[in-house]
């Protein structure tokens, strides 16, 4: 066994390891601390429940700079409403999405776009149910140049040599799949004011795909297993109150967030609409007793604009590599209106 002395196990030794975990990391999905600003990744019968005729969304979040398996994440989402029933009570949604994401020294990847459908009916007068399905298409791959192995180490003259190999053999480097998902969403909303409520479930990789790069391996990826509760209260004539909760499970990972937070309405003067949102979240694995990050976010809406901004800060068992600083993350949305009230679906639910 070659011993190392504390300067070469910090300088190639921990990031080694670090990158391992990338690896398990990436059998989790991709997620969002700013989850209902990534309406389509949540449940694909959020699919077209906006205000307006089409939706642009973009998302990005980079996570863990501090150490060396960094990992960054960017989402582009575009959805609209299409054949509108002529009495108002119900509409078919279409989007289309696209992921990237990349993590540690093995530059693990994933590529995905995918497609949204929706049907949305008004079951009462102040309640919608929409079911949605999606289909997404993976490329999967890593690359190993900046890897490093023991089989680099050359003991005969105790260094390490980048020109050995890293005596690990992949049947593939990149593998394509496809897979399915499906969810269900429940909307209140009063029709003579502010408050709303959206409850839902969803399940996306029914099919379990296989994404090991081994040939003889079935890996299957685990399905994901989604509910949650967005509720928005007009609490006054300019101030709302926000709670969001949701519960993600795929294989034996668990993510529970929790959110509170506050809009205030400083214009509502039409064509001049200007609000404020400030927010406070907590985000833990299994119990209360497992923690994860806490994330302050600030959200501003002008017109048919959105931004938001959030910054998770780490308080998990990880806590001590990263420095506490878990990763800043920004959403974008652009709604297209039509000028005045549309004629078709004047109750249309109108997701936050």
């Amino acid at each position: 066994m070659v011993k190392l002395n504390n300067l070469k196990f910090r300088n190639w030794f921990l990031p080694i390891i670090l990158a391992l975990m990338s690896f398990g990391i990436s059998a989790q999905d991709i997620h969002y601390s700013q989850f209902n600003h990534a309406p389509l990744l949540l449940n694909p019968a959020l699919t077209g429940l906006f205000d307006g005729e089409h939706r642009v969304m973009a998302n990005y979040r980079a996570q863990w700079n501090t150490v060396p398996v960094g990992y960054k994440t960017f989402s582009g989402v575009y959805d609209t409403k299409a054949f509108r029933q002529e009495d108002g009570k119900s509409f078919f949604g279409f989007g289309g999405i696209f992921n990237f994401d990349e993590a540690g020294d093995s530059h693990l990847g994933t590529i995905n776009l995918g497609a949204s459908a929706s049907y949305s009916h008004q079951i009462l007068k102040s309640s919608w149910l929409t079911a949605g399905v999606q289909l997404m298409g993976y490329q999967r791959r890593f690359q190993t140049q900046d890897l490093r192995t023991d089989n680099q180490w050359d003991s005969g003259e105790d260094r390490y040599d980048p020109s050995r190999s890293l005596g690990e053999n992949f049947d593939n480097q990149s593998i394509v799949y496809g897979d399915i998902g499906a969810g269900v969403n429940w909307r209140y909303q009063k029709p003579t004011s502010r408050t709303s409520l959206d409850v839902g479930v969803a399940m996306h990789h029914i099919n379990q795909p296989n994404k090991s790069f081994m040939n003889d391996v079935d890996d299957k990826l685990p399905n994901r297993k989604t509910w949650y509760g967005i509720a928005s209260l007009q609490a006054t004539s300019t101030v709302d109150i926000v709670l969001n909760l949701v519960g993600n499970y795929q294989g034996p990972y668990v993510e529970h967030l929790l959110g509170l937070a506050g809009r205030l309405h400083l214009s509502q003067k039409r064509t001049k609409e200007l609000s404020m949102l400030l927010g406070f979240n907590y985000r833990f694995n299994d119990g209360f007793g497992f923690d994860d990050a806490i994330y302050p976010t600030v959200v501003v809406e002008y017109q048919s604009w959105r931004v938001g901004l959030s910054y998770d800060l780490d308080i998990s068992t990880f806590s001590n590599p990263t420095s506490g600083n878990g990763g800043p993350e920004i959403s974008l949305r652009y709604l297209f209106k039509n000028v005045g009230k549309p004629d078709f679906c004047p109750t249309c639910p109108t997701y936050l």
